[in-house]
């Protein structure tokens, strides 16, 4: 079995960088699908998600392989095909439901800043206005 892939058994090569140029660390996601080999006796699909961020790691394999001789050996495939079909849905919703919240939190904090902006000007003027009274007295 070969283990290298060929343009024709990929599906899909993402590498997305993650953080804006510039800026800190090397965040980056590597997405990919391929059909891998697939001979009589056996089923190489590959799928695979890994997300990089500064020294840390994580890899998450959907891939299903296996022996295809017997039928239990492809009923036992048919499960693992709907796992890895179920684990991408939840992740999909978890990092939906994260993507949704964030936003939310980082306009809250968005508005945080802007206020701590206007209390510091205010405090400014103030300042401004002291020193120049304290200036004529």
């Amino acid at each position: 079995m070969s283990t290298a892939t060929t343009d024709e058994q990929r599906r899909l090569y993402i590498r997305e960088f993650l953080n804006n140029e510039g800026h800190h660390g090397l965040g980056a996601v590597l997405a990919e699908i391929n059909d891998g080999d697939d001979s009589e006796d056996f089923l190489d699909f590959g799928a695979s998600l890994t997300i990089n961020d500064c020294n840390r790691s994580i890899s998450l394999d959907f891939g299903v392989y296996g022996q295809t001789t017997t039928e239990e050996d492809r009923d036992q495939l048919r499960k693992d095909l709907e796992n890895a079909r179920a684990k991408a849905d939840r992740l999909k919703g978890a990092v939906y439901l994260f993507i949704q919240k964030l936003d939310e939190a980082l306009s809250d904090v968005e508005t945080n800043l802007d206020e701590r902006d206007k209390k510091s000007k205010k405090k400014s003027k103030k300042n401004q206005k002291a020193k120049k009274a304290s200036k004529k007295g």
